[in-house]
């Protein structure tokens, strides 16, 4: 229920020009937001945020499943989503890279194919001695 509402206001809400704030790397002043207030904007950001964790947590089963799996390689998920984001960006245009941008189920659907390709046994089992060192 938590998870809904988060998503369903952030989806309302959320400006598009908000990233600095979510990325916490700007000021205030460079993002144009002098007020005294600024800082509890912030603040709420934080709480909605705890708010969609906890929501989360309520999510995880407490027996393992056939996609457990899946998620015990979420350091590879981690670690290599970016190399296939970044040649995304590289190779598509702006047009296209837009339009992705505005189209949210399909952003899901392809994130969701990122993390089942990335977290599959095939790429655990070339890309682990990269990511688990042995010393």
């Amino acid at each position: 229920m938590i998870l809904c509402a988060v998503t369903l206001a952030t989806g309302q809400f959320f400006p598009k020009d908000a990233v600095p704030w979510l990325l916490g790397d700007t000021s205030y002043a460079g993002m144009g937001m002098e007020y005294w207030f600024s800082g509890l904007i912030r603040l709420a950001q934080y709480a909605v945020t705890l708010l969609v964790i906890l929501g989360f947590f309520l999510l995880i089963p407490s027996k393992g499943y056939k996609w457990t799996k899946i998620g015990e390689r979420t350091l590879y998920v981690y670690l290599l989503h970016g190399f296939i984001i970044k040649t995304i960006e590289a190779a598509a245009s702006p047009n296209v890279l837009d339009w992705l941008a505005d189209n949210y189920l399909l952003l899901i659907v392809f994130s969701l194919g990122i993390c089942l390709f990335l977290g599959s046994y095939y790429i655990r089992k070339f890309t682990r001695p990269i990511i688990e060192l042995r010393l």
